[in-house]
């Protein structure tokens, strides 16, 4: 029988990730945030960390799993730990060698983001504070300034502009009417990620996307000169994909040079835009910016009855570095009788962890047994170059197979890898916040947004 570990005890392990202990802890969730919560404030588990690294990594994933286990909860957990920052100074120890275990920007983060609609302005009220506070010749200072604006602008996103979307758009006018100082950088992804969740409507979003790129573009200023940079490159992301939802797919092959792209694009867009609209597109600095994304256009508006030429076209897609949109692509409309097609994309060596994230998407649930061959055995490889894929692969196995099977798996643990044994031991047993997702993604779709992280990722990310 395996001895019960005490919560302690497994916080440490949990913390250093060094052995699956979840099977033989009590359950008791309280007690678990409980404890973290000291931890985060002793951090007596540091004192056995000379590596500097380590220490930021422990802090990371304790911060991670408290965030996980107070849910919705904790507005007021953070609101204390960022009024007690707030009389110390909120930059008074920036720079020191000794890190704080609550970085003022992270502290920022996870309190905005639980704030109900009601209480946005008080996200304001701060930064007028933390700005007051500012030395604008203290560089260090000038960057924890930039991190917590940044986790600010995140809460104001996610805090609900359910009435007017497009409202999430408008931070830099926010800013300027409340006497907010102004960051070094206005990286606004999260914004345009949020506006694309809370405003549905592809066609409302293109006519209020255009509009916004008609204000903020410029061929007079560089990209790195240009206060709205950022936003201008997220801007024409969003607006790539908006328009490829848009367009009528049919069965015509890749056009063969950039000309003849752009002379497809328009005869697609003159029965989607308005006038006014066209004309904006045609301006030259838009259409320069513009012209690079047209192949993405042409991948993404295929469907599940125009999947064959994509696929076709994969090798000059892959050549011309459009290759992550088509793979993601691939797993919405790639035939569900057709599993021979993944071998080929498989086949791509170092982008096998997104084909498996596409390949997990698509895969119907029934035939979950198809991932064993990519996890189990020799799988991950003699040099583990094949790790990411395997995990991937293991992660949807998890949330596919009857839960009877993975029992049985964890009572025969015998050979079974280390980061397969941890994985199984989270999933089955750990508390549901923390369980391990059904796909291990590589690359963020917004950067900065811990909720789309692993906190106990076995891949060390």
């Amino acid at each position: 029988m395996d001895m019960p570990v005490p919560t302690r005890s497994l916080i440490d392990f949990v913390l250093r990730k060094e052995t699956p202990v979840w099977r033989q802890w009590n359950g008791n969730v309280s007690e678990l945030l409980r404890l973290l919560q000291e931890s985060a404030i002793d951090l007596k588990d540091m004192e056995s960390s000379p590596d500097p690294f380590d220490r930021i990594q422990i802090n990371y994933h304790r911060r991670a799993l408290i965030d996980r286990l107070l849910g919705n909860d904790g507005v007021s957990y953070y609101r204390d730990l960022l009024e007690a920052r707030m009389k110390e100074g909120i930059f008074e120890n920036v720079g020191r060698e000794a890190p704080r275990p609550w970085p003022t920007a992270k502290i920022v983060y996870y309190w905005v983001r639980r704030l109900d609609p009601e209480d946005r302005p008080s996200i304001l009220e701060f930064l007028q504070i933390a700005g007051q506070q500012l030395d604008p010749d203290n560089d260090e200072a000038v960057d924890e300034y930039n991190a917590i604006h940044k986790s600010a602008r995140i809460g104001w996103g996610q805090s609900s502009f359910d009435e007017y979307p497009a409202k999430l758009l408008d931070w830099r006018e926010i800013c300027e009417a409340n006497k907010i100082a102004k960051p070094t950088n206005l990286e606004s992804g999260i914004y345009v990620w949020e506006y694309r969740l809370k405003d549905t409507n592809p066609r409302v979003r293109v006519t209020q996307v255009l509009s916004i790129l008609a204000e903020i573009s410029s061929e007079k200023i560089t990209y790195w000169d240009n206060p709205y940079g950022g936003l201008d490159h997220v801007l024409r992301d969003q607006l790539t994909k908006d328009l490829a939802v848009l367009i009528t797919p049919d069965q015509s092959k890749l056009p063969g040079s950039e000309d003849a792209l752009w002379r497809w694009f328009l005869s697609k867009v003159v029965n989607i835009l308005e006038q006014d609209e066209i004309h904006i597109l045609l301006r030259s600095d838009i259409r320069r910016r513009l012209r690079n994304d047209i192949r993405e256009i042409w991948v993404l508006a295929h469907d599940q009855s125009t999947w064959k030429p994509l696929y076709d076209a994969f090798d000059i897609l892959h050549a011309g570095y459009v290759s992550f949109s088509a793979i993601e692509r691939f797993g919405s409309i790639l035939p569900q009788d057709r599993p021979e097609l993944w071998e080929k994309l498989f086949a791509l060596g170092s982008l096998e962890n997104f084909v498996m994230q596409a390949y997990c998407t698509w895969l119907p649930s029934e035939k979950y047994h198809e991932l064993i061959r990519f996890f189990d055995g020799d799988a991950v490889g003699p040099e583990w170059e094949h790790f990411d894929r395997a995990v991937c692969a293991y992660q949807s196995y998890l949330h596919r197979a009857p839960l009877e099977e993975l029992k049985q798996e964890s009572d025969r643990i015998e050979g079974l890898p280390q980061w397969r044994l941890m994985l199984l031991d989270r999933f089955l047993y750990a508390p549901e916040p923390l369980k391990p997702g059904p796909v291990a993604w590589d690359i963020q779709e917004i950067e900065g947004n811990d909720s789309l992280t692993d906190p106990l990722d076995v891949r060390g990310y």
